[in-house]
């Protein structure tokens, strides 16, 4: 050291200096970092006793300063250790611990290090065997090996908090430099060292002197020598490598150079063009190149330390004309050749390798297209040849001796007419004149081979330029188009024989493109429709259909044509010629290529009208078919065969029909069940209603009244539900909650459906109310989501949710009118539909469940109730991804929900009750004997006179006896004799201002047009209370209304 204070990174060889730190360990790290990376840095070896912390922490310490501790202790430059394994449990010998410190500088130089470096936490020496004395007598020892110019540096620290001051003292008298903070300081406490052998109070202080001279006498005159030596050789060689880099930056040629380890240590300019950038010398982490990535000809990336340039660092081998591709920053990429030499030093050893490479991309590119046209060219299955301007054969390729027969040697230099047969000689002048304007020609003709056969070709011949624009030759592409020619021919025959044939059946034959547009009728079909041909061209073929069959039908040829699927389908088309409609099997298959793509369809319409219309004449003209079966070929047992088909699918037909009419017996059923039913619950209602008035006085009749009024309203309920199951009733259309139906039809399912299944509610928080009769939307939701319990046998999730849509989500709709709808959905996570039947499911007796399992109406009930509500409906599946059903329902407009709240009429609640002035007659006409006495007493109670009638016979002979009498007549429908239908007509014919209200426990939706027809002016439905009765005949008798009120 040549000051008294100075940094770490100023340390010399042999150095020995203690560092003192008050406390925590880290205090150290300011100072022993730059020592560490100086001694890295310069390829020493760095050996470090970690006492008064963990490895690990110390380990971390290091890496977050910057060190890159696993990468140096991997290659042996950094040596971690414990207390433990640098001193075992014993008595210290400082003699053997210092001999052990010179072999740890001894096998660092021959590892290939420059030296090694030192850094001891002295804390290893709290333990009771180790004096102040004897670590003194220690660091003594260190003395005496690490002197001038010996290639090792050592600093021991020490921790006052925990050493005791006479530890301290020893190491203040033993160390000639010493440590504070991250500055190094002379100690001027230092003592000298023992000599080896003796002690310091033995030993004269002459004799100490005097061999501690010695030892700096002898390093200062050997240091000298090595660093005048030192300076030379750097003066030379910085002269040499100035030549050498001004010599090598005038080079075209890119070069640059590295040491042993890949850091490079010098670049030309050319370099840097061509890496696209200017890299950092000497640095670990640029190693090999200066590249910023690189990739092998295969295109493959390259890895840095797998160049040619580490390739030759690690073999000493050169490297000759090896290409790799150079990806700039940028993006852009260059090829480049590369020549790599080593560079050895005077000693012989290997430092490093020289790299010149050259940027050879445009001309690697031209090398590969020119391969590539060569290949193309020779490989081509055409013939390609070039001629001179004076039609004289340059070039022919193996493409043109296998069509024409010739070889390369016996037709170059041949005039192409030699190709020609005589009649297509005067082809040749013309088209060397064209060439010469420069144009390009493309035609058919006939070329003739070496054998003398001829061939069809298409020919392509286009100018030939030279460098600067001049036309000198042509290029000739011929392709051999003999077979394509006779394809031409025998397809346009086998046409021909279609049409010929097609136009000789009886049926309507037609074929279309891929994409189904029809190109072709036969003539059957304008013999039918009556269309002159010119007028069909201007027409769709939809344009005959029945208009109850247009849109069925186009969803199914739309649904084969998107499928590919072969279809079959019964519509109606007009017969100009009668202006009726006749039945027809329609039926198409696609045609397929040896790829399996649709290149054409297929069809027929097989006329199937008296099929339909009559068994016994499909019977007649079956029997007359079989007749001329036994005289007619094959072709006709298989015309037979269709018939036969014909009628299995009239099977099938009749089977429905037959389903249908089981279900219209049940909905008949139900009618009958509900009108009866009705009447006893009307009656209960009734006599319960006469007991109100005791229920004041009585709260246990009050209890027991209400519980009576519900469980009417609940059967009522029942009634009504089983009405819409059987579709036996209108809809009631009311403002209404979605949100409400969803949630009570998710209670009943958690109730009622499989444990394994799991059902989910998820709805809008607040919807907009819509028009709909709740009992039907609950059956139609009810029906969705059975189909999808079935759809999991084995489990799963149900999801109902609802949400709010802007129409204009929905543009393939043209029924739709609301600017908004409010959606339910039906979600499963069953087995899917599958998409060739989606189409079908809402179809009538349309079912995939198997015999008996279903009838195939639960999906079309659900499509009916939708659209009865100017609903939509959809479907999302997928295979093994389960179904989502979407019922849209439209959300009135503002406008429209305060009409529909307009509509609601209040009925009176002042009724006179108790009354006794006489009101005029009633006349209750009633089938159920309680009910008709009970409506006698509760009117007449309430002033009115009553007469009474249990058949329709009598109704109308009371009616005519008192009618001067009658103002209102309370009428069933269900009578005995006549029924009230009737019973009403006869009554509006002789007196049509009668007011008439209708009291009856069931009408289905047929019989209440009927009832409104005749004009009645109010419909009470059972059961009822007779306050409803009296409400009624009073609100009739003074307003006279004649509104319909169901």
């Amino acid at each position: 050291m040549s000051t008294n204070s100075d940094s770490a990174f100023s340390l010399e060889p042999g150095d020995h200096l203690c560092l003192f730190y008050e406390e925590d360990p880290a205090e150290q790290m300011p100072a022993l970092v730059p020592y560490i990376q100086e001694g890295l840095s310069n390829n020493e070896q760095f050996i470090y006793i970690a006492d008064d912390q963990t490895v690990d922490e110390l380990a971390g310490r290091l890496q977050r300063s910057g060190i890159n501790v696993r990468t140096d202790s991997e290659r042996g430059a950094l040596r971690l250790w414990t207390r433990r394994e640098w001193r075992q449990p014993g008595e210290l010998s400082s003699e053997t611990k210092c001999l052990q410190v010179s072999q740890f500088i001894e096998e660092a130089l021959n590892a290939g290090f420059k030296g090694a470096r030192f850094a001891i936490e002295m804390t290893w020496t709290l333990g009771p065997e180790i004096s102040a004395d004897k670590l003194e007598h220690w660091e003594a020892t260190l003395n005496t090996i690490f002197t001038p110019n010996v290639p090792g540096r050592i600093i021991c620290q020490y921790n006052r908090s925990r050493l005791s001051p006479e530890t301290m003292l020893a190491a203040l008298h033993t160390h000639p430099l010493v440590i504070f903070g991250d500055q190094v300081h002379t100690n001027f406490f230092y003592e000298a060292p023992l000599i080896l052998g003796g002690n310091r109070n033995g030993v004269p202080s002459a004799a100490r002197v005097d061999w501690m001279s010695l030892q700096l006498k002898r390093a200062r005159v050997e240091e000298n020598k090595r660093q005048e030596a030192r300076r030379l050789a750097e003066q030379a060689l910085r002269e040499t490598e100035g030549r050498m880099a001004q010599l090598m930056s005038l080079m075209p040629a890119a070069v640059y150079t590295c040491d042993e380890q890949g850091r490079i240590t010098f670049f030309n300019r050319r370099a840097v063009e061509l890496w696209g950038r200017e890299p950092q010398m000497n640095e670990d982490d640029k190693q090999f190149c200066g590249s910023y990535r690189l990739w092998r000809p295969d295109g493959s990336l390259l890895p840095h330390d797998e160049t040619p340039m580490a390739i030759a660092l690690q073999t000493g081998n050169p490297a000759r004309n090896e290409e790799v591709t150079i990806e700039r920053p940028d993006g852009s990429r260059i090829t480049v050749r590369v020549n790599i030499d080593p560079l050895y030093a005077a000693d012989g050893r290997r430092r490093g390798a020289i790299n010149v490479f050259q940027d050879v991309t445009e001309r690697t590119r031209a090398e590969e297209a020119s391969l590539r046209l060569a290949a193309i060219v020779e490989s081509s299955e055409d013939a390609i040849v070039s001629k001179d301007l004076n039609g004289i054969i340059t070039t022919w390729n193996q493409g043109a001796e296998r069509l024409f027969g010739y070889t390369a040697e016996e037709v170059i230099g041949q005039s192409v007419t030699i190709l020609m047969p005589p009649e297509r000689y005067a082809e040749e002048p013309r088209i060397l004149e064209r060439t010469r304007r420069g144009e390009s020609i493309h035609y058919e003709t006939v070329r003739r081979r070496k054998s003398g056969s001829l061939v069809d070709i298409s020919l392509t011949v286009s100018p030939i330029k030279d460098r600067h624009g001049r036309i000198i030759g042509a290029s000739k592409i011929a392709r051999n188009i003999t077979a394509q020619k006779q394809l031409q021919r025998a397809l346009q025959e086998s046409e021909a024989q279609f049409r010929q044939l097609a136009d000789a059946l009886p049926q309507i034959v037609w074929t279309a493109r891929p994409d189904g547009f029809i190109d072709y009728y036969n003539e059957r079909w304008y013999e039918f429709t009556g269309f002159p041909r010119a007028e069909f061209e201007e027409q769709r073929w939809e344009v005959i259909l029945h208009p109850d069959d247009v849109e069925r039908s186009l969803a199914t040829y739309s649904g084969c044509i998107q499928s590919g699927n072969p279809y079959q389908i019964e519509y109606r088309f007009k017969d100009r010629r009668t202006g009726g409609y006749r039945w027809f099997l329609g039926r198409a298959i696609p045609v397929r290529d040896e790829r399996g793509r649709i290149v054409r369809w297929f069809g027929t319409c097989t006329d199937i009208d008296e099929t339909k219309r009559a068994e016994q004449e499909l019977h007649q003209l079956n029997a007359e078919l079989e007749k001329r079966v036994a005289d007619r070929t094959a072709d006709l047992a298989r015309a037979n065969a269709a018939l036969l088909r014909d009628m299995e699918e009239r099977r099938k037909l009749e089977d429905q029909l037959r389903q249908a009419q089981k279900m219209e017996s049940i909905g008949t059923l139900a009618g009958g069940i509900a009108h009866d039913f009705n009447n006893i619950l009307n009656i209960i209602a009734g006599y319960a209603s006469l007991l109100s008035p005791h229920a004041v006085e009585n709260e246990e009749i009050a209890d027991s009244l209400k519980v009576i009024h519900e469980a009417v309203k609940r059967g009522a309920g029942v009634v009504e539900q089983l009405l819409t199951l059987a579709r036996k009733t209108g809809a009631k259309l009311e403002l209404t909650d979605a949100n409400g139906i969803v949630r009570g039809l998710c209670d009943l399912l958690k109730q009622t459906f499989p444990k394994t299944i799991e059902v989910t509610l998820d709805v809008r928080a607040v919807l907009p109310p819509v028009m709909a009769d709740s009992n039907q939307i609950t059956q139609a939701l009810l029906n969705l989501c059975v189909n999808a319990r079935d759809a999991m046998p084995g489990g799963g999730k149900l999801t109902l949710r609802t949400g709010v849509v802007d129409a204009k989500s929905l543009p393939g709709y043209a029924e739709v009118k609301a600017e908004q709808f409010v959606f339910i959905d039906v979600t499963d996570s069953g087995m899917g539909i599958e998409e060739s039947i989606r189409s079908r499911i809402f179809e009538p007796f349309f079912t995939t469940k198997g015999p008996g399992k279903g009838t195939g109406l639960g999906l079309a009930v659900v499509y009916g109730i939708v659209k009865n509500h100017k609903g939509i409906i959809e479907i999302y599946s997928s295979l093994g991804r389960g179904t989502t059903f979407r019922i849209f329902l439209p959300v009135l407009s503002a406008n429209q929900r305060a009409r529909s709240r307009a509509q609601v009429i209040d009925l009176p609640t002042d009724r006179g009750r108790g009354g006794s002035a006489r009101r005029g007659g009633v006349l209750v006409v009633e089938d159920e004997n309680p009910m008709r006495q009970l409506l006698e007493h509760y009117l007449a109670s309430h002033g009115y006179r009553v007469f009474t009638a249990a058949d329709g016979e009598l109704a109308l002979d009371l009616y005519r006896k008192h009618k001067e009498e009658l103002n209102t007549v309370i009428l069933d429908m269900g009578l005995p004799k006549i029924s009230g239908l009737e019973v009403l007509s006869k009554i509006r014919s002789e007196e049509p201002r009668v007011t008439i209200v209708v009291a009856s426990g069931y009408l289905d939706p047929d019989l209440r047009e009927a009832v409104a027809r005749q004009g009645v002016t109010r419909l009470v439905n059972k059961p009822y209370n007779p306050d409803e009765i009296l409400a009624a005949v009073e609100e009739e008798s003074s307003t006279g209304t004649s509104d319909f009120v169901p």
